[in-house]
């Protein structure tokens, strides 16, 4: 008696559990969905006319990591992003400001960054004029 019994119950859970994970429609936040926003894109189409800048007097640890910096913006959108000294961008030129660069300076003239001095893994990144800024010690 008690072998049907074990096997009605077994039987009655595993339908109850495919019929609870039947196929159904799913639903999605609203609010989860990415909103599109008309503007200023870095990359489009695999194209851009933003550069990576470094100080005009650049350390081998800075244009190496404008280097990797490239590499991975080149590697994950398509876009090939140069790499040059502050002391070339001319006006109207898009940028991403890597380093104390003279461009940062100007930007951010009062800021404080002697929390990020010595420091292995601090940074500071920001947007101004459609142009990003990234320093870190």
């Amino acid at each position: 008696m008690k072998r049907p019994l074990i096997k009605l119950i077994t039987f009655l859970s595993i339908t109850s559990v495919l019929f609870s994970c039947g196929e159904s429609s799913p639903t999605v936040d609203p609010s989860l969905e990415p909103e599109v926003v008309e503007g200023k894109y870095i990359v489009n189409n695999s194209r851009t006319d933003y550069s990576v800048v470094i100080p005009k007097d650049y350390n081998k640890n800075e244009f190496t990591a404008a280097q990797t910096l490239s590499s991975y913006l080149n590697n994950s959108t398509g876009a090939k992003f140069g790499i040059v000294s502050d002391s070339d961008i001319s006006s109207g030129m898009h940028y991403i400001s890597l380093g104390r660069t003279s461009l940062f300076n100007n930007e951010f003239k009062g800021l404080n960054t002697s929390k990020l001095d010595n420091k292995i893994s601090s940074y500071f990144i920001s947007t101004r004029n459609d142009n990003i800024y990234i320093y870190s010690n």
